[in-house]
């Protein structure tokens, strides 16, 4: 993004488009600059943008507030905010809560999102259900996941 459009982006979202905060938190994602990121991503999610909680929880975690994180990803999850789904189900897992991560996992994956049916071929390999991890990581390879080539690779 060059310095117009930044500045753009900036004054939209000094007058409240939630659309532009989105847009700063996730160019300066990719800019890995995940403080400034969180802080769009938070603003827009603060003024109710559901679609920001995801990138809110991604920048939380990034910047290792877990708590803060999982704050984000909830209220967007409960919300029906699909992005969000995949992340409180990774902390879900992490903490070895498998109902929790496969109660999120399985929304996502079934709204059609690849982060969660990965995440759902996880949850399952964890628990010791390899054909039902195998079903969900081949579907989440099929449609060009990453995590699900790598969990078809790496464990199955």
């Amino acid at each position: 993004m060059n310095r117009r459009e930044r500045k753009q982006l900036e004054n939209a979202a000094a007058s409240g488009d939630t659309d532009a905060m989105r847009r700063l938190g996730a160019d300066a994602g990719l800019s890995r600059d995940f403080k400034k990121s969180c802080q769009w991503y938070t603003k827009a999610a603060e003024a109710g943008d559901m679609k920001a909680t995801a990138g809110a929880g991604a920048g939380c975690r990034a910047l290792g507030n877990m708590d803060e994180a999982r704050r984000w990803w909830r209220l967007g999850a409960e919300a029906g905010e699909v992005s969000a789904m995949p992340g409180l189900a990774q902390l879900a897992l992490d903490a070895s809560d498998f109902d929790e991560a496969r109660l999120w996992s399985t929304k996502a994956a079934n709204a059609g999102n690849v982060d969660g049916m990965a995440g759902l071929a996880l949850t399952e390999f964890k628990e010791g259900n390899l054909l039902e991890a195998r079903k969900w990581a081949e579907l989440a390879a099929s449609k060009g996941s990453r995590s699900g080539e790598i969990i078809l690779r790496g464990f199955l």
